[in-house]
């Protein structure tokens, strides 16, 4: 219960901003409306019924964070479907917008490099809208996560980077392509397109993935990974080995990862049957070891090795994680002295309306 209410401090200022930012932008939209009143003007019509909680209580914490969670996603959710609404060529027989997908995640890392701590912070944030008015294949996406990274890189480590866009998805061909704008100090255009292919042999599941990006800035590149994954029941091993090169790469950087865990819960079951992610965890622990290096006509070796605890526990419902990595890292240029840290996440997530 303690943590539960530090939590509910440190996230009612964010869901409460969120919310009220969509409110002001809503016409005609009384910003005091109970939950339950707000469905019927989203015309939603989900596949799985979604039962509301009541208005949120103030005697209890626990559900008052539920009402203003709730409130603050419908409210999304409206924008969304009105955007979507408005490229209806029929208006009285519009096709159906199913629910978005949101994820905020903040992530903290510290490090101790020549007895010195430092802190690194990085933000992130998905949202993944489907619009089936606008085009039945079509879908925007707006994330920070820059995809264009090795597998295994750091999330502190990306680069601070906003992208937005339109997605495609072509499942005969295991096609996933997007195009959009990505925020350095000004938009630049992206574009990029993967292969996502999966063959199955006995228990054992391989991934082979093939993208190729292109940027304004930065030209072109592609990344090329393998990915072999067991299940044992609720444990799993996995084998990752990924190259990249870009323009501006001397060479080919390249990783191999191992990882061996046990997902006690994934916040969608059904999940197993494809890689499940940290973020697909709601409750699991997992061991991770990669090597890092690059390749080249006049130099070849090994940059970094890096051995990671990575432990994932829900600390509200199905809705608020929280994730620790301890870890320990050796570096070329720092002469392979150990970089002991510990990195801290909270993930957020807005997927569904939360029951009571």
């Amino acid at each position: 219960m303690l943590i539960q209410r530090k939590i509910c401090i440190f996230l009612f200022p964010t869901i409460f901003l969120v919310q009220l930012s969509f409110s002001f932008s809503s016409r005609g939209t009384e910003t005091n409306a109970p939950v339950a009143t707000l469905l019927p003007e989203l015309n939603l019509k989900p596949i799985t019924p979604i039962k509301l909680p009541p208005p949120p209580s103030i005697k209890n914490t626990t559900n008052r964070l539920d009402g203003i969670r709730n409130r603050a996603y419908l409210r999304l959710q409206q924008q969304v479907n009105s955007f979507d609404h408005f490229f209806a060529k029929d208006k009285n027989n519009m096709l159906e917008t199913p629910m978005s997908r949101f994820r905020l995640g903040t992530y903290l890392r510290f490090e101790k490099i020549d007895n010195k701590l430092t802190v690194k912070v990085k933000p992130e944030v998905e949202a993944h809208l489907k619009l089936p008015n606008l085009e039945r294949r079509w879908s925007i996406f707006i994330d920070s996560s820059r995809f264009e990274d090795l597998p295994g890189v750091d999330p502190t480590e990306r680069k601070n980077n906003l992208d937005i866009g339109l997605q495609n998805v072509q499942e005969g061909f295991h096609l996933h392509s997007s195009l959009g704008l990505r925020w350095r100090g000004e938009p630049v255009g992206i574009a990029k397109t993967e292969w996502r292919p999966s063959h199955s042999i006995g228990q054992t599941t391989i991934y082979p993935r093939q993208r190729l990006f292109y940027e304004t800035q930065e030209g072109f590149g592609e990344i090329t990974s393998l990915t072999l994954n067991r299940w044992y029941g609720k444990n799993f091993a996995r084998i990752v080995s990924a190259g990249k090169w870009t323009e501006h790469t001397t060479g080919i950087e390249w990783e191999q990862t191992v990882i061996l865990g046990r997902a006690c819960r994934l916040i969608e079951e059904n999940k197993q049957t494809d890689i499940a992610t940290d973020e697909d965890v709601a409750k699991g622990i997992s061991i991770r070891y990669s090597v890092f290096g690059h390749n080249s006509t006049s130099d070849r070796q090994i940059d970094r090795h890096r051995l990671t605890l990575i432990y994932r526990h829900p600390i509200y419902r199905n809705w608020i994680f929280f994730q620790i990595e301890p870890g320990v890292e050796w570096l070329d240029e720092d002469d392979w002295t150990v970089i002991p840290s510990v990195q801290i996440g909270i993930d957020t997530l807005f997927r569904e309306v939360a029951k009571k």
